[in-house]
């Protein structure tokens, strides 16, 4: 009753069964790529936009900013830029995450290892450390800028 199979006998069931198997594989690899380039265009679109977002505030902090108003400037750019740092956050690479989240608390004034040293000492520090100058403003930027780039 359950004999051997004899696939001479039954030569459509081979390219049958090839042809399933061919389409599933087919499928699996169709979805995989298709969601590897999803993900890969808002990798870099999210990048793009922050990106793209500093460097005109790097260029609205040189021409158009003096040194009484680089506070309110830089609050209202906190603002902004915090969906587009956490959709760069959510679309980059594990090992990227911690650059950009690092870069993004040293541009908000927070600085975790100094908080860590004076949490142990007892010194209570201010939540932002606000630009004092222009040019303060302009560093805080181009660091940010720097993690930013892309790496050959």
């Amino acid at each position: 009753m359950f004999g051997t199979w004899d696939w001479s006998q039954h030569p459509f069931a081979i390219s049958l069964l090839s042809g399933l198997i061919g389409s599933v594989i087919g499928s699996i690899l169709g979805v995989a790529g298709a969601f590897g380039l999803y993900w890969y265009d808002r990798r870099e679109s999210s990048r793009r936009s922050l990106n793209d977002y500093l460097t005109a505030l790097l260029d609205d902090v040189h021409w158009n900013v003096n040194d009484s108003n680089a506070n309110d400037t830089w609050e209202r750019s906190l603002g902004e830029l915090l969906h587009l740092q956490s959709a760069a956050i959510s679309f980059s690479f594990r090992c990227e995450r911690g650059g950009i989240s690092k870069a993004w608390e040293e541009y908000k004034g927070k600085h975790p290892q100094y908080e860590e040293d004076a949490a142990k000492a007892g010194v209570i520090l201010p939540t932002k450390q606000r630009p004092a100058t222009k040019d303060e403003f302009k560093t805080k930027i181009h660091n940010f800028l720097q993690v930013l780039k892309p790496r050959p």
